[in-house]
């Protein structure tokens, strides 16, 4: 499983800069994107077009921070915020234990690295 997390600084920026080739030269199953600093539907459509499942989650704060994350499987569950209050509205989570894919996690923020955990029934991988 190719699992990828990248600190974009801005995901229209790198819009320009061949985001979708990148994408599909690195083909992941997952791939994380921090600091996307702009809106969900935006990074809908910056991300629309690369044959994955898309799912993005804004910070509270306009232009700052926010999450996305785009895998070739459709999740089976998704939940936005991390469970922490100081991190609440920076990040998104996705789950898809019956399939044995980990629980993907991705915050953005200050202190909100990306991060992912390995269920019990993903440790085949």
């Amino acid at each position: 499983m190719n699992i990828i997390s990248w600190n974009v600084n801005g995901l229209r920026a790198v819009a320009g800069k061949g985001l979708h080739e990148i994408v599909r030269n690195l083909n992941p199953d997952i791939m994380g994107f921090q600091e996307i600093k702009c809106t969900v539907d935006q990074a809908k459509e910056v991300l629309n077009g690369t044959g994955y499942h898309i799912l993005a989650h804004e910070a509270e704060k306009k232009g700052y921070s926010g999450t996305a994350l785009i895998s070739k499987r459709e999740p089976l569950s998704v939940a936005f915020g991390m469970g922490v209050e100081e991190h609440e509205g920076e990040g998104a989570r996705f789950d898809d234990h019956e399939r044995g894919v980990p629980a993907a996690e991705s915050a953005s923020g200050r202190h909100s690295p990306f991060a992912f955990r390995r269920s019990a029934t993903s440790r085949g991988m």
